[in-house]
C-alpha cells in the first residue's frame, strides 16, 4: 500500500547491499543493544552502560 512503500524500498536497498557485500547483518542480544537507548525508558545503570557504549559523555552540571 502506498502507507508502507517505504518499508519496501528501504527493505530492498537493504537487500541489495547485502548480497553486493557491502553490508552484514550480526544478532545483538537485547541486555546488549545500545539502539535501547533512543527506544526506551531504561534505568540509571543500563542507561549509563549504553551511554558509554555509544561514547557519550554526561553533560556538565552547568550545561543540565
Amino acid at each position: 500500500t502506498k502507507h508502507t512503500k517505504h518499508i519496501e524500498i528501504m527493505h530492498d536497498f537493504m537487500k541489495d547491499r547485502y548480497q553486493s557485500g557491502q553490508l552484514d547483518f550480526e544478532y545483538i542480544q537485547g541486555n546488549e543493544n545500545p539502539a535501547d537507548i533512543f527506544t526506551k525508558c531504561l534505568g540509571g545503570p543500563k542507561f549509563t552502560k549504553f551511554r558509554v557504549m555509544l561514547g557519550m559523555s554526561e553533560l556538565p552540571p552547568h550545561l543540565r
